[in-house]
């Protein structure tokens, strides 16, 4: 069997496992509470699939959630755009930073948040453009504007696009002999 038939049937059964679970769901009840969902997953891993398989699972749903190893600590906190409100972030830090919670675009850039309202005006602008993304909100962050960070292929493909692209016409300006010295 060649590479991409095996590949093609993966995918097949990631989409029938996945239309099987979301049936399952919504059989117990449309609505379930992630809460519930997330210790039924554990309680099926643990007692059906076999605990050996609890690390390798974890790695490869970390994966495909686009986080890396790091990502999940006693210092971070994941969610999605949705979820995230005024009243979680000021909880996790204890208070409102004195420049406000640097929020990341697609570009080299954050947009500081002070209050709900500006926070609520980033977060229509990234779900508009990016979908209900996943964030990682790191409290002992080296830097700032590294606190929260958006977990979207798309979106860090964009942003390393734009800074590829910002870098390339700085090197053409110091080529050129300009420069802001």
């Amino acid at each position: 069997m060649k590479l991409k038939d095996l590949i093609f049937e993966q995918e097949n059964q990631v989409a029938a496992a996945a239309k099987a679970i979301d049936n399952a769901i919504t059989s117990v009840d449309d609505s379930l509470h992630y809460g519930v969902f997330a210790k039924a997953v554990a309680h099926v891993l643990k007692n059906e699939y076999g605990s050996h398989n609890i690390e390798p699972f974890m790695k490869e749903l970390h994966s495909a959630l686009g986080m890396n190893e790091e990502t999940v600590s006693e210092s971070t906190k994941v969610t999605d755009l949705e979820g995230l409100t005024w009243e979680m972030l000021t909880s996790i830090f204890g208070k409102v930073p004195m420049f406000g919670f640097h929020l990341p675009n697609p570009d080299d850039s954050t947009r500081r948040a002070l209050d709900q309202a500006s926070l609520e005006n980033w977060k229509q602008g990234i779900m508009k453009r990016y979908g209900n993304v996943n964030l990682k909100i790191d409290t002992e962050a080296a830097a700032p504007f590294e606190t929260i960070q958006i977990l979207d292929d798309k979106f860090i493909a964009d942003k390393k696009s734009y800074t590829k692209g910002k870098g390339a016409w700085l090197d053409r300006e110091r080529e050129a002999g300009r420069s802001a010295d």
